[in-house]
Parts: C-alpha cells; structure tokens; sequence
C-alpha cells in the first residue's frame, strides 16, 4: 500500500508486468533475427558472412536475455518513489542508478496511463510533467496512481488559486494607484 512521506516499493504485479514485457521485446527480437536469417538465406552470400551474422545475432539474442533478467531482479528491487508535501522523488537503473526530483510547485500536469500488459495487472503509470521536463513513476497499482494524481492535482488547483488570488490583488492595487494618479491630474 502507498504512504506519503516515505520511500515506497512497486507491488508484486509489477514483477509480474516487467516479466511479460520483457518477454515479449524477447521474442520480437528472435523474429526479426530469424526473418533477417531468412532474407540473407535467399542470397548468395558466402559462409563466412551467415557465420558472422549468426555469432551477432546469437550475442544480441543474449543481451536482451541478460538485460530482461537485470530488469526484472535489479531494476525490481531498485525502484523507489516518494510523494512528499515538498517534492515527488524516483530512483531506479540496473547499472547507473538515477534519482529524480520534482519540487511539486513546479508541476504543471499530472496524467495515468495504462497499456495492454499494465491493464491486466491492473497497473498503470503515472506522468508528471513539469516545464522543464517529466518524470513518470512506472507499474503504479491503479488505485495508488489515482490517489497520487488526485492529491497532486488538487496542490496544483490550490497553487494556482493563490496565484490567481494574488494576481488579482495585485491588479486591485494598480488600478487604485491609476484611479488616483487620474484624480490628481482632474485637480
């Protein structure tokens, strides 16, 4: 379940989702290497060129073996995200390990999204967008990514209304100080 002010883990369901994710990137790589097999059997290519290419298709093959295994143990436990009153916070990688941050007034649009794989876990992702960039917190239970986007949308309501507010008092105090300035050229 989700906590505000702390560091909070992705639920089992996401595991689950990267499993399947990564699965499929797998097999779409298998395909493309075999129909490129395929399309260089039909030419006349000499047995040194078809050894090569499948010494490179077996590494490529491999590397995405490796990087879905790294992504469904490393990434899993790595990631981590925080809601604070202050910021909201992501850290994640398999090698390089990033930490983001947001300062929450900075926020201009909060938006859920939900693919095929992440719909039948029921999970969903969660855009934040700023004006100098975004940051989406990935494999969020829906219920979770809901309750984070309402309570974000409604500091973003309620930072604007101060805004406005203030905007408002301060285009008061101008029209004031013209209406005065007009009364003394009058005189």
């Amino acid at each position: 379940m989700f906590k505000f002010n702390i560091y909070n883990k992705l639920g089992k369901n996401a595991r689950k989702a990267m499993i399947i994710s990564n699965l499929i990137v797998i097999i779409t790589c298998a395909i493309i290497l075999l129909v490129i097999r395929f399309l260089l059997n039909s030419f006349s290519i000499p047995k040194r060129v078809f050894l090569v290419y499948d010494i490179v298709a077996v590494m490529i093959f491999f590397f995405f073996i490796i990087l879905a295994i790294l992504e469904c143990t490393i990434t899993y436990n790595r990631y981590r995200y925080k809601i604070s009153d202050v910021s909201v916070e992501k850290t994640s990688g398999i090698i390089f390990v990033s930490k983001s941050v947001v300062p929450i007034r900075r926020i201009q649009q909060v938006s859920v999204t939900e693919g095929p794989i992440l719909k039948f876990f029921n999970l969903c992702d969660l855009e934040i967008v700023t004006a100098g960039g975004s940051i989406t917190i990935e494999y969020l239970p829906i219920e979770v990514a809901e309750e984070i986007a309402t309570k974000l949308r409604a500091y973003i309501n309620e930072f604007a209304e101060k805004q406005l507010l203030n905007t408002e008092e301060y285009k008061g105090i101008i029209k004031n100080i013209d209406d005065k300035a007009e009364d003394k050229n009058k005189k």
